[in-house]
């Protein structure tokens, strides 16, 4: 940005400044003023335009976590099969507690554990050949078997509650969801209670430990939160 001062005013204050009358002083003074607050004006304008920005060096943010799931079917869960032309087969029905589902033709086919995908190509697979030529199936879920996990001791509401369906739970969330702690309340002491491989296990951690920010509550956790001691 290049400064200059204006001719006109400049050649105004020489023949004012010639004349020494105390109008022409006055008057002087008015555009020497007026020159300065352009000057000034134009310094400020040239130093704070903020520098052009690339969407380029933009930062961006990376290995976000993302809590969605892909679903597995479980026991209790209601869904519906549907095979393409083939309106007789459509069937709705719970998935049973060995994990089972009855399809037409072929029988008990076990989806417990399965993605709704794996769970289509198995049904498809099995219909096709020798039942029908490229079926077509599709396999919607009606209603999820909820996930329970409870939490008691020093929280503001203590009670069970539901993992979300397709989505996971962590331990700050599942003490969130009882209300917090209480005023006694510990969170470094928290007692987490779990069935690993048919036996009941109890995991002691601290809940304000970064780590614990990724801490997973499975299906039939006991959380407890211990009181503080003073």
């Amino acid at each position: 940005m290049s400064l200059f001062f204006p001719d006109s005013i400049g050649w105004s204050l020489i023949r004012f400044f010639r004349s020494g009358s105390l109008l022409s002083w006055r008057r002087a003074f008015r555009l020497f003023y007026r020159s300065f607050y352009l000057l000034a004006m134009g310094m400020l304008v040239s130093c704070s335009t903020p520098p052009e920005r690339s969407f380029d060096t933009a930062q961006t943010i990376d290995n976000v976590t993302v809590k969605r799931i892909l679903y597995r079917l479980r026991p209790g869960d209601i869904v519906q099969i549907d095979v393409f032309q083939e309106p007789l087969m459509t069937t709705r029905q719970r998935v049973l507690a060995d994990g089972t589902v009855n399809v037409g033709l072929v029988g008990a086919v076990a989806v417990g554990g399965k993605t709704v995908e794996e769970t289509r190509a198995l049904i498809a697979q099995k219909l096709s050949g020798t039942y029908l030529v490229n079926p077509q199936v599709n396999i919607t879920v009606l209603a999820y078997a909820p996930r329970r996990f409870t939490v008691w001791g020093h929280v503001n509401n203590a009670a069970t509650y539901v993992i979300p369906p397709e989505e996971l739970m962590y331990l700050p969330e599942a003490i969130a969801m009882a209300g917090g702690q209480t005023s006694l309340g510990n969170l470094k002491k928290v007692i987490i209670t779990r069935r690993i491989d048919g036996q009941v296990k109890q995991i002691r951690v601290n809940s304000l430990e970064p780590e614990m920010q990724a801490f997973r509550i499975e299906e039939g956790d006991i959380i407890f939160v211990t009181e503080t001691k003073f």
